[in-house]
């Protein structure tokens, strides 16, 4: 996809989820969802792979997954291939899923629209 991906709340990441009307199915992923999609090329290194995945912001990507505590939201930051836990008002991406009879398809959210890759 193209354009500039925009910044969002936990909350307004929930918002999009469940309000968008071209959502068809696609949902917000869960924790072991986002981290399917880090790439480990050894045991210190781990990312998206932005060939992949292009234009992937250097920052973190909101999962439907809280802490254990439930304080917190687990996210992942495809720069660093990690997992960190960030409060519901900070901002944060969001990399819609569906699941599909034949694979898990990735979206995207840009300019508040949908893309496919």
């Amino acid at each position: 996809g193209t354009g500039n991906a925009e910044l969002m709340t936990f909350e307004n990441a929930l918002i999009v989820n469940t309000n968008h009307p071209n959502t068809n199915g696609w949902r917000l992923p869960s924790i072991d969802e986002l981290k399917s999609l880090i790439k480990y090329s050894s045991f210190f290194e781990a990312q998206i792979n932005f060939s992949t995945f292009p234009n992937t912001p250097a920052d973190f990507f909101w999962s439907y997954s809280s802490s254990e505590d439930g304080l917190a939201i687990q996210c992942v930051c495809f720069k660093k291939g990690i997992v960190v836990k960030k409060n519901r008002n900070d901002k944060g991406y969001v990399r819609l899923i569906r699941n599909n009879t034949s694979e898990l398809k990735i979206v995207p959210l840009f300019d508040n629209k949908f893309f496919l890759i």
